[in-house]
């Protein structure tokens, strides 16, 4: 009889009635992405969780643009090789060529650069702090 009875009980979330109740009283589960967006909006703070998913270029100065080139900080440099190469970049929605550099030193690391074979001064602008991700085809894009 209690065999019947445990068969007949779905242990799902949807259907097992403990864990049914628990949800509702929680509401819906929601997908990742309006779950940051809710925990950005009830605290106030930046959620953490969406800023691993890419990261940022160091600010771009003026003698950057002249340079051609645009710093990366440690957290970005897992966009990149491990070794200094020749690199294609999505830059704001454009493919560039560049030259990477991940300048590791015997005793710390420095800001990695890309150093562009074009002129970037028509695509950023001084000041300007870019989102470092993964691009289609696995190309790193910065927007």
């Amino acid at each position: 009889m209690i065999e019947d009875i445990e068969s007949e009980i779905d242990r799902s979330p949807d259907r097992d009635p403990i864990y049914g109740a628990i949800n509702e009283s929680y509401g819906a589960p929601q997908d990742s992405v309006h779950a940051t967006n809710d925990v950005a909006e009830k605290t106030g703070l930046p959620d953490t969780r969406a800023e691993s998913a890419v990261a940022r270029t160091q600010p771009i100065t003026p003698n950057d643009i002249t340079r051609r080139q645009i710093r990366l900080p440690k957290v970005a440099k897992k966009f990149f090789p491990s070794r200094r190469c020749d690199v294609q970049v999505e830059l704001k929605g454009e493919l560039f060529r560049a030259r990477y550099n991940p300048r590791i030193g015997p005793h710390k690391q420095w800001s990695a650069t890309l150093v562009f074979k074009a002129n970037i001064a028509r695509v950023v602008r001084a000041d300007e702090v870019l989102a470092v991700g993964r691009g289609p085809g696995g190309i790193a894009s910065l927007t």
